[in-house]
């Protein structure tokens, strides 16, 4: 056993420092350099759950990166989203959201057992799991799995307050896709201005912005329901663009409590 558990570190130090390697001397070999990442991986977590002993906290944190590494590299987000929409492998897409999944319940399983205890490690692996929410909204997108995206923007808003910064790219992506389904759409951009103010960090602009998106949505549904939704939003919207007297930077205190979704 001491032997074969030789040979497996060798084998996943190997992939792990040719994957790094290439990252900056090999051109156009993404996905080349994503395989050896998830080699390294793959043998890496054989390594760890066969030690009959506590691994090096190390070791956690590179099964964490080389998981990561493989899952950007596969997900090439431009040579995917940018082909005419006759071209867009759905297996691809299926195959990298199973390997998204896959590799922030790792991350996940790694965290709830005390694997990481460095604080600057902590958060790097923190800034990977907000990072990997963005590839999974815009890959569900593109997958048009519509039903999966309101229960993981929920995730991103629970998440704390780092993820404020994925609130406007995960915006972003459903409002430029045209085939959102609108009670999708408002519903997310509803629970990300919610937690953003919820935070006190939301720009007035960001605020307008975002407002001014969920009040075209209420208006064109065209219920009376929905019009006298839309008029109580704008009226706070005035009350708390009257007590921001400071410039665009502002961020917006939690006078909204209590107001959005009532």
């Amino acid at each position: 056993m001491p032997l074969i558990s030789k040979d497996v570190s060798w084998l996943w130090r190997t992939a792990y420092n040719c994957a790094v390697q290439g990252c900056t001397e090999w051109e156009d070999s993404e996905d080349k350099i994503a395989d050896l990442f998830n080699l390294a991986k793959d043998f890496l977590e054989a390594f760890c759950q066969s030690s009959p002993v506590d691994v090096d906290p190390e070791l956690s944190l590179h099964l964490i990166n080389a998981s990561f590494s493989a899952v950007s590299g596969h997900g090439d987000i431009s040579s995917i989203f940018y082909c005419p929409e006759s071209q867009i492998d759905v297996t691809q897409i299926s195959a990298i959201i199973a390997e998204i999944a896959s590799c922030k319940a790792r991350i996940k399983s790694i965290m709830e057992h005390g694997k990481i205890h460095k604080e600057d490690d902590i958060l790097r692996v923190q800034y990977f799991t907000h990072t990997l929410h963005v590839f999974e909204v815009e890959f569900l997108t593109q997958a048009k799995d519509w039903g999966q995206i309101p229960p993981l923007v929920e995730d991103i808003v629970n998440s704390g307050p780092l993820a404020l910064g994925t609130y406007e790219a995960v915006a972003d992506i459903l409002w430029a896709e045209k085939d959102c389904p609108i009670n999708v759409l408002y519903g997310c951009l509803e629970a990300l201005l919610r937690a953003s103010l919820d935070h006190n960090r939301l720009s007035v602009t960001k605020f307008s912005r975002w407002l001014r998106a969920i009040c075209t949505i209420i208006l064109a549904r065209n219920t009376s329901e929905d019009r006298v939704k839309a008029i109580g939003y704008v009226e706070q919207a005035l009350m708390v663009i009257e007590e921001s007297q400071d410039s665009d930077e502002v961020w917006m205190s939690p006078t909204w409590d209590g107001f959005i979704g009532t």
